[in-house]
């Protein structure tokens, strides 16, 4: 089983327990989401895998990860979309972060790749 949280913005850990994803209902509610493209990867420990991207402004948009883990592979995509509380003017500048992933598979010997697109469900 995966998961998928929603941060409105920093680091965040993310545990990986298979091949489902879950969002903590109490999350916001993310508008018009797209797919990012991440920059890179880096293993940050035994069971530990950090994925970097460029994200929009914290305040104007939430980010929430979709993962699976399968066979050696751990397969990631990065959601953003607006926030319902976002002021009105969203030209601000957006930012490199960092999601750090929890592997059940050495972090080491596993294939890093993003997750195929179609298999997200996104919010319009």
């Amino acid at each position: 089983m995966g998961f998928a949280a929603v941060v409105a913005g920093g680091s965040m850990l993310l545990g990986l327990a298979g091949c489902s994803s879950a969002v903590n209902s109490a999350d916001p509610v993310l508008e018009n989401e797209r797919v990012v493209v991440w920059d890179a990867y880096e293993v940050t420990g035994e069971n530990k895998v950090e994925v970097i991207a460029f994200m929009g402004s914290e305040e104007c948009y939430g980010h929430r990860t979709v993962a699976e883990e399968h066979d050696g592979v751990l397969r990631v995509a990065i959601v953003e979309g607006g926030l319902s509380t976002a002021p009105d003017d969203c030209s601000g500048d957006g930012k490199e972060m960092k999601f750090e992933f929890d592997t059940k598979s050495p972090a080491v010997s596993m294939q890093i790749e993003p997750l195929d697109s179609t298999k997200i469900d996104l919010a319009n």
